[in-house]
C-alpha cells in the first residue's frame, strides 16, 4: 500500500509538470528565494532577491569568519538568464577580518519578471592576508604609466 501511494503521487507530479500553460504569465514582479553558501572562511548570502521587467536585483551579504581580508570583485560574477552571460558593473567590497559587508547587485534590461529562474555565478571572490610583506619595487617619476615596473 506503502509503494502505491509514493507511485500515484510520482505520476500526478510527472503529468503537473508536463503539462504546458499556452499562455505565458507575465507578473509584475517575481521574488526569489533566499540563498546562502558556507565554508569555514567565509559564507555568502543572496537576500531581497526580486525582477520586475526593467532590473534583477538582490543583496549580496559576506561574513567574513577568518583574519585576513576578503575582497569581492562583482564584475568577475557572471549572471546567466536564458543561455546568455551578463556582468554586473558594482563597485568592490573589502570585508574586514571578522566582519561582514553587503553590496545590492542590479542588473537592468528587459523581460525579467518573465524569468521563472537564472543563475548568478561568483567569481572575485580573494582573501588577502592580513599580515603578509608587500613586494618592494623601485622608486619612478609619476605619472606611472611612463615607468615600466617588472617584478616577480
Amino acid at each position: 500500500m506503502k509503494y502505491l501511494l509514493i507511485i500515484s503521487l510520482l505520476v500526478c507530479t510527472i503529468t503537473g509538470f508536463s503539462q504546458k500553460n499556452e499562455k505565458e504569465i507575465k507578473y509584475e514582479k517575481i521574488y526569489y528565494n533566499e540563498t546562502k553558501y558556507e565554508t569555514n572562511e567565509f559564507s555568502i548570502g543572496f537576500v531581497d532577491a526580486v525582477a520586475t521587467d526593467a532590473e534583477i536585483k538582490f543583496k549580496v551579504r559576506i561574513t567574513n569568519k577568518s583574519g585576513d581580508f576578503i575582497l569581492y570583485k562583482p564584475e568577475e560574477s557572471k549572471f546567466k538568464i536564458d543561455g546568455k552571460e551578463s556582468s554586473p558593473t558594482e563597485k568592490w567590497v573589502v570585508v574586514e577580518p571578522f566582519g561582514s559587508a553587503s553590496r545590492v547587485i542590479n542588473l537592468k534590461g528587459t523581460g525579467y519578471n518573465t524569468i521563472k529562474n537564472y543563475s548568478f555565478v561568483v567569481g572575485g571572490l580573494y582573501r588577502i592576508p592580513e599580515n603578509k610583506k608587500g613586494i618592494a619595487t623601485p622608486d619612478f617619476r609619476l605619472p606611472p604609466s611612463q615607468n615600466p615596473i617588472q617584478f616577480g
